[in-house]
């Protein structure tokens, strides 16, 4: 099952992603990278790795979702505990110089980017039955992952106000505007938060 997925992603078991993915992964397992460790940028890891940017970028995006590393904008990627995840504002990370930093952690993302789409939709900036940019260009505009842009469209799509597929993008539905007018006059969150 999980290579059908692999292959639908994209990420066959002969892919660049799918060998980072589990270069990076043994080196989880094995204790090259420790919980705390910050990984080598992306650039490193394509020079080290002779892979494309696209390819490290698919890969730790993958990693982030399992829960095994955590990216904090313009800092790095830090291993994590997928039993034991990051809370609070801080976490304490050991640099690749081995130097110990306390570095901010991120606020979650998804309200934010939610409340950007919504407003958006309602201020005509996406028509009703326009498609909305891209994954690329909206994780790049709000600084996170495609996991979590996902993850903070899903309920806009649950209540219908997004729909569309991985193939065709992701549109406004012909209805959202009145859909989201209907929830704020009935008290509940358009937004599905």
């Amino acid at each position: 099952m999980q290579r059908l997925l692999d292959l639908g992603e994209g990420l066959d078991e002969a892919s660049e992603a799918h060998r980072v993915e589990t270069v990076l992964r043994a080196g989880i397992a094995d204790g090259t990278y420790e919980v705390g460790d910050v990984l080598p940028s992306p650039e490193r890891l394509c020079v080290q790795l002779g892979v494309r940017d696209e390819s490290v970028r698919r890969a730790l995006a993958r990693l982030a979702q399992a829960g095994l590393t955590l990216g904090v904008s313009a800092l790095g990627t830090v291993v994590t505990d997928p039993d034991e995840p990051p809370s609070g504002s801080t976490i304490q990370v050991r640099t690749r110089s081995g130097q110990i930093q306390t570095w901010t952690l991120p606020r979650t993302q998804s309200p934010h980017i939610r409340a950007v789409i919504t407003a958006r939709i309602k201020d005509g900036t996406y028509p009703e039955g326009s498609r909305i940019p891209g994954t690329k260009a909206l994780t790049e505009e709000f600084g996170t992952t495609e996991g979590t842009l996902k993850s903070a469209l899903r309920p806009l799509k649950k209540r219908g106000i997004l729909s569309g597929t991985r193939q065709e993008g992701t549109f406004v539905d012909s209805s959202a505007r009145s859909r989201l007018a209907s929830a704020e006059l009935n008290g509940t969150d358009p937004r599905g938060a």
